[in-house]
């Protein structure tokens, strides 16, 4: 799609801006951060605007629905056992509630949802939709890169897990 010179002005707060403005002059140039957002729209129409200044703290008195945890834990690049480690609940738990095939008690979700907001993702509400907004710098990401070719060279390589209790020693 398309970006035209207003709307790229606008959004950059530069007017009279050339269509490059705030964008690296060449991907050489390289990036700093990166925002992704995953919104669940409840209309049965698409979404044509989006105005981010309707965007809402999901309310702490309301329970995390589990795949809206399942997109934060995405987003973040976070997998289910590292999920698991952090937040203290069960692999199966986080599995069977992201899935809907479970219902957890109040305060296992609120463990999951504070680990997930801990590792990057907020948990946002607004009028028709709910969703998970999650920035990261390069750093951040290139750190999370499970390619030995892609991790920084002071990050520790992963190393195997012992017996995870399928009968053979790692």
């Amino acid at each position: 799609m398309a970006v035209s010179k207003r709307r790229l002005a606008s959004a950059t707060g530069e007017e009279g801006a050339s269509a490059g403005a705030g964008l690296p002059a060449s991907p050489e140039a390289g990036w700093n951060y990166t925002t992704v957002m995953k919104l669940f729209h409840a209309t049965r129409t698409p979404v044509t605007a989006l105005d981010p200044s309707t965007f809402g703290e999901w309310p702490s008195e309301k329970a995390v629905p589990g795949y809206l945890c399942q997109a934060a834990r995405n987003l973040i690049g976070l997998s289910q056992q590292e999920l698991h480690l952090l937040s203290r609940v069960s692999k199966k738990s986080i599995n069977d509630y992201e899935n809907g095939f479970a219902v957890l008690r109040p305060p296992l979700i609120e463990r999951i949802a504070a680990t997930l907001r801990e590792q990057g993702a907020r948990l946002v509400t607004g009028p028709g939709f709910v969703g998970v907004v999650a920035s990261a710098s390069r750093d951040d990401e290139q750190g999370r890169s499970r390619s030995p070719r892609k991790a920084p060279a002071h990050a520790p390589r992963a190393k195997p897990v012992g017996n995870l209790g399928d009968g053979h020693a790692g």
